[in-house]
């Protein structure tokens, strides 16, 4: 149907295909595959050196076209659950968490290019709310802000978070 094996990146056949990889080397946690499968994948051309940096390529393909198509790289885990959960990866990748391998320095680069949102700004308005919420104190001698304000809002979601119940 395609011509070619590159298939979306973490989609169930890529995972699939990593298996098989997994399956071709013969680990000790999988039974290795048989004579006849090897050949049927053969037949297929199999990638049997399939890259993971080929998969993040198009991957990063994918998100410059998304940033071409909406101007801005906060992709929607309903609207494109596969390239959200991505970013959410190349975060933990980059912050060395997840167990994941970490980022290459070429990776961050191209990311950095493209202003890719690290997840530092949320902490970062975060902090600027709260330090907004610090000014008003000082200036007023209580937290009741104006109602409908902005920071009346941010107080309420803060509120939320904390007994549990969304935000």
């Amino acid at each position: 149907k395609n011509g070619h094996l590159r298939v979306e990146y973490q989609s169930s056949l890529y995972v699939w295909m990593r298996h098989q990889l997994q399956k071709r080397v013969g680990t000790k946690h999988v039974t290795p595959l048989t004579d006849e499968q090897i050949r049927l994948l053969e037949e297929v051309e199999f990638p049997w050196d399939m890259d993971r940096k080929t998969a993040w390529n198009d991957k990063y393909q994918e998100l410059l076209e998304f940033y071409k198509k909406n101007g801005h790289l906060r992709v929607g885990h309903k609207s494109n659950r596969s390239l959200y959960v991505w970013q959410e990866v190349q975060r933990r990748k980059r912050s060395g968490t997840g167990g994941y391998i970490p980022l290459t320095d070429e990776q961050i680069r191209l990311l950095d290019d493209i202003d890719f949102p690290w997840g530092t700004e949320r902490k970062t308005a975060w902090n600027n709310k709260y330090q907004e919420l610090v000014e008003f104190k000082k200036n007023h001698g209580h937290l009741r802000a104006e109602y409908r304000s902005s920071l009346f809002l941010w107080q309420e979601v803060q509120r939320r978070k904390r007994s549990g119940t969304g935000g």
